[in-house]
């Protein structure tokens, strides 16, 4: 899978557009679509990595191991809670698992 197929899955799994997040990481308009012809910086891919928190590895299909996609789009939503609706949600999975 390319890389930037790869950002657009993962766009999809966060229920963001691309143009929405260059916006959120500071690249100019239409950048992203650029990385098939033109490679990135490492910057730009550390950037990218953090914002779904994964690594530049996965990015660039060298290990497709580790967190699903939808794992990855539950966690930035986790991030953004409060500490009481955090604990809520850590005693729902526990009970859960």
């Amino acid at each position: 899978m390319s890389l930037l197929n790869r950002i657009k899955e993962l766009c999809i799994e966060y229920e963001i557009s691309l143009t929405q997040l260059e916006k959120e990481l500071g690249f100019s308009n239409g950048s992203l679509s650029k990385w098939d012809r033109i490679s990135p910086s490492i910057y730009k891919l550390e950037k990218i990595a953090d914002y779904f928190s994964t690594s530049i590895d996965y990015l660039l299909s060298r290990k497709n191991e580790g967190i699903h996609p939808k794992t990855l789009g539950l966690t930035q939503k986790i991030n953004l809670l409060n500490d009481e609706d955090y604990q809520l949600v850590k005693q729902v999975v526990n009970r859960l698992l």
